[in-house]
C-alpha cells in the first residue's frame, strides 16, 4: 500500500533523529511537539521483512504524527568499518552505475552540506534503457 506525502528538501537547521525501534502515534507526536520534524528510520540488512522492521502501519503513525520519514537500510558494517575517506558510497552488487558517477558524487558533495546524497535508481528493465 503506498503511504501519503510527497518529497521534499528540509530547510537548513531542520531536527531529526535516528532510531532502530519502532515508533508510535504518540511517541511521533511528542518528538513533533519537541521541535523535531523528521525520523530516519533504520531497516535491517537482508532480505524480506525482519523483527523490528519499519511497518506501514509505523510508518503511517509516524506521518500522521507530523513527521517526515526517511527509511534507511543498515549498512554493510565491513565496508563501513575498512573505509578510509571522506565520503562512502555503496552499490548494490548487481548495479551499473554510470563511468561518471563518483564525479556527479563528488560534485553533488562539494556543492552543498548535505551529509548523505543518493541517486536514481534506474532498472535494467526500464524503457528508457533499453
Amino acid at each position: 500500500m503506498p503511504l501519503p506525502g510527497r518529497i521534499i528538501n528540509g530547510p537548513d537547521g531542520t531536527l531529526g533523529f535516528d532510531t532502530n525501534t519502532p515508533v508510535s502515534l504518540a511517541a511521533a507526536a511528542g518528538f513533533h511537539n519537541d521541535g523535531f520534524r523528521f525520523c530516519l528510520r533504520y531497516l535491517s540488512l537482508g532480505a524480506g521483512q525482519q523483527p523490528g522492521d519499519l511497518t506501514t502501519a509505523e510508518a503511517n503513525h509516524i506521518l500522521d504524527g507530523g513527521l517526515a520519514l526517511m527509511p534507511v537500510q543498515h549498512v554493510r558494517n565491513a565496508g563501513w568499518r575498512a573505509a578510509e575517506g571522506e565520503i562512502i558510497a555503496y552499490l548494490d552488487d548487481d548495479a551499473a552505475p554510470d563511468q561518471h558517477w563518483l564525479v556527479y558524487l563528488a560534485s553533488a558533495f562539494m556543492a552543498s552540506d548535505d551529509a548523505g546524497i543518493g541517486g536514481p535508481n534506474i532498472s535494467s528493465q526500464s524503457p528508457d534503457q533499453n
